[in-house]
């Protein structure tokens, strides 16, 4: 009679069931991971995440999100999957919006400005930027013009001002459009009169 070699056997042993299912743990990990850093927020039908942006905390979605902001400082981080490189920031006015005003008399266009940098006092480093809301338009216009600026109110949702931030290779970009918002501190109530 012939002697059997481990290729004939009939069967599994039982190391070979566990190292399967060791196997099949870990390629679902793999799986659960690459899902993790893909961006949620598009149903999975996003690129691999190897490039992320967090506002104050908050992790943006890539593409173009909205978000109204308080004025006044504000901290953003940004992060590489793998190994670090640089990336690109800039405001600029946002893409359609049609809003006019004046310097010392003479007329512009906001679509016609080409950075705005300056009025919001980007600071930019390794990991990230630091980056100053402005009150108002007109406040915004005044770190950029020397004279007298005056602009009417914004448009009626207020979303006038883009971050545009791209990963070094520029395959990933984050476009968000910022309106200002105003906090309420404190309110005083006057008995028999309300002022608005």
């Amino acid at each position: 009679m012939a002697k059997q070699t481990n290729a004939t056997k009939k069967g599994a042993s039982p190391l070979r069931i566990i190292a399967g299912i060791a196997l099949l743990l870990i390629l679902g990990a793999l799986i659960a991971g690459v899902w993790i850093y893909m961006d949620g927020s598009n149903n999975g039908t996003d690129v691999f995440k190897t490039f992320t942006l967090k506002i104050d905390g908050e992790k943006i979605a890539s593409g173009e999100t909205k978000r109204k902001v308080s004025f006044g400082p504000h901290k953003a981080e940004i992060g590489y999957l793998f190994e670090d490189h640089d990336y690109d920031v800039s405001f600029r006015p946002r893409e359609g919006v049609s809003l006019d005003y004046t310097v010392d008399g003479k007329n512009y266009a906001w679509s016609q400005l080409n950075g705005l940098d300056g009025a919001f006092s980007l600071k930019k480093s390794a990991d990230g930027f630091t980056f100053e809301i402005p009150e108002t338009i007109s406040e915004t216009l005044s770190k950029l013009y020397e004279g007298d600026v005056e602009c009417p109110n914004p448009p009626e949702d207020g979303f006038v001002f883009s971050l545009i931030v791209s990963s070094y290779d520029y395959r990933i970009v984050y476009t968000v459009n910022f309106a200002i918002v105003i906090p309420v501190d404190e309110m005083e109530i006057v008995p028999g009169r309300i002022d608005f």
